[in-house]
């Protein structure tokens, strides 16, 4: 079993201290906001700990083999991995190899829509088909954390363009990834 939550939010806190997201308030609300929807939704505290953890390879100098040692097991690190964006071109010129036409199909939809880009299309198709529900769960929670934010920087009467692609590119990532199944995990 996994170290407890206690423990994941505060890896989470230490591994983003002095990060901000984009309205300016500290990155670790990010993490709680989608620690909070899934455990809202009724998924259990493993799924929220991978929540808790979900940006921190990805975005801080936390490893993969510092959570294992940390006591993480692969109930946490699985869908984490197929959560994490890579900064390595060939895994996703590898991932891109080895897509079903199925999946090139949604690749082509995904590009098409002018609103993610090939590192964020492979990773939504990765995550989208990953045998793991949970790393499905936390990504739409992630979604939905940001789309929220987005929201939140808004000015209806002016609105940024950034803010405006950010809305285009987290919508069109919830509507993709629900229309695979997702069960409590």
């Amino acid at each position: 079993m996994s170290p407890n939550r206690e423990r994941a939010a505060q890896l989470m806190v230490e591994a983003h201290e002095g990060q901000v997201r984009m309205g300016g308030e500290p990155y670790k609300v990010h993490p709680f906001a989608v620690e909070g929807i899934l455990l809202g939704q009724g998924h259990s505290e493993t799924t929220g700990i991978a929540g808790l953890l979900h940006d921190t390879v990805e975005d801080t100098r936390l490893t993969f083999a510092d959570l294992r040692d940390e006591g993480f097991d692969d109930e946490v690190l699985v869908p984490l991995d197929y959560l994490t964006k890579r900064d390595d071109p060939e895994f996703y010129d590898d991932l891109f190899a080895q897509l079903t036409a199925e999946q090139r199909r949604d690749y082509v939809t995904l590009r098409q829509s002018g609103y993610v880009s090939h590192k964020h299309a492979l990773s939504l198709i990765r995550c989208a088909y990953a045998p793991h529900p949970r790393a499905r769960a936390v990504k739409i929670a992630d979604a939905s954390s940001n789309l929220n934010d987005t929201l939140k920087l808004i000015d209806i009467a002016q609105p940024d363009p950034k803010h405006v692609r950010q809305l285009g590119k987290y919508g069109l990532s919830l509507t993709y990834l629900t229309s695979f199944p997702i069960t409590l995990t």
